[in-house]
């Protein structure tokens, strides 16, 4: 369910007994997540579903017992929360006992076991247990899940349950790279929240590979817009340029999730290719000396807000004397210029004086 589509038309029913629906804790690309009423229900009753816009998804429904509680955390102290590659630890409580064995006992993470390590202790009232969180990949369906532990010692057929939920910290995928209708810089877009700061300014070269960096010109700068944003403002022209479908790469290992527990992997899910937009008001824009003295060199860069490859021409309204010998290296450089920088050097400019340049590009 896409944010803006609200909840109109959105049903949600355990058993046969519809719910109401409370809020939309979160939607993205991969799972939206909802917070419900529970109806009366019989025990009997162990299922659900959700219709939204002509789909209906079933969904299994657990009944437990109010009295069996479940508290979880990581020995770090950061939640109940754990990699998608699995290895970390949980430290587990649950208000049943006493467990004499681990054998007893059994835990699921969205019904994919996880190994009973360690148990710290226990007594008729509560049992402490820590637990290995299970690798599920990359390609989990929802990244909340159910953690259940179970007392099988107590009914085989009903054991005695309490559960939590689990969230598993998946990396961040960069979904979309498009560049600015002014052609001045370009939005990277992640499907979830990552550890970026908002407006904390980074070398681009921190974010990005050689070869993605080289199109973004001479001296980029990129910031985080906000969590799931990230900014390049473009440098003035570099040597390459980048078009349609230009593949965009982030290093490995630099773009974690919120909790900076799982970075960002170079794989088919960490690259974009590029989106332009139609660009407006097209224009050059030139900057750089205004003045120079006889032994200066002067630098005039012409700026394009089109980013792609330009064949740049410079004239001079002076070279249309021809007969004035003193501007005829001066005219010569200008002529053989196709670059976006011209270099005055010293001694090319023979005569004091005022001078107009003109530049135009063709793609």
């Amino acid at each position: 369910i896409e944010p803006s589509s609200g909840l109109d038309g959105l049903t949600v029913a355990v058993g046969n007994v519809e719910a109401t629906v409370v809020e939309v804790v979160y939607s993205g690309t991969v799972e939206t997540i909802l917070t419900i009423n529970v109806p009366a229900i019989d025990v009997e009753q162990r299922s659900g579903y959700v219709q939204w816009a002509g789909v209906t998804a079933i969904f299994a429904f657990d009944v437990f017992d109010k009295r069996a509680t479940l508290f979880c955390r990581r020995e770090d102290a950061l939640g109940c929360v754990g990699t998608v590659l699995g290895g970390d630890i949980l430290v587990v409580t649950v208000n049943f006992g006493p467990i004499i064995s681990l054998q007893q006992l059994s835990a699921q993470f969205a019904g994919v076991d996880g190994a009973i390590v360690h148990l710290v202790h226990s007594n008729s009232s509560s049992t402490t247990i820590k637990l290995l969180v299970p690798k599920v990949g990359e390609q989990i369906l929802s990244t909340n899940v159910d953690l259940i532990v179970s007392n099988d010692a107590v009914d085989a057929s009903e054991p005695r349950r309490a559960a939590s939920m689990f969230r598993y910290a998946a990396a961040p995928s960069l979904v979309s790279a498009t560049v600015q209708r002014d052609g001045a810089g370009m939005q990277l877009v992640f499907d979830a929240e990552t550890n970026g700061l908002q407006n904390e300014y980074l070398q681009c070269s921190h974010f990005f590979d050689d070869s993605t960096t080289a199109i973004f010109g001479t001296n980029p700068r990129c910031f985080w817009e906000n969590t799931r944003t990230l900014t390049v403002q473009f440098g003035l022209p570099g040597l390459k340029s980048f078009y349609k479908d230009s593949v965009i790469m982030v290093r490995p290992g630099v773009i974690f999730e919120s909790l900076g527990l799982t970075a960002l992997r170079i794989d088919t899910k960490r690259k974009a290719t590029l989106e332009l937009h139609p660009l407006m008001n097209v224009a050059l824009h030139v900057t750089g000396h205004t003045s120079v003295g006889p032994c200066d060199t002067a630098i005039i860069l012409a700026r394009a807000t089109f980013w792609g490859q330009l064949i740049f021409s410079w004239s001079s309204p002076s070279c249309e004397n021809e007969e004035d010998i003193t501007l005829r290296s001066f005219c010569a450089e200008l002529a053989s210029l196709t670059s976006h920088t011209l270099h005055l050097s010293p001694g090319l400019l023979k005569r004091a004086g005022k001078y107009n340049l003109r530049v135009s590009a063709s793609s």
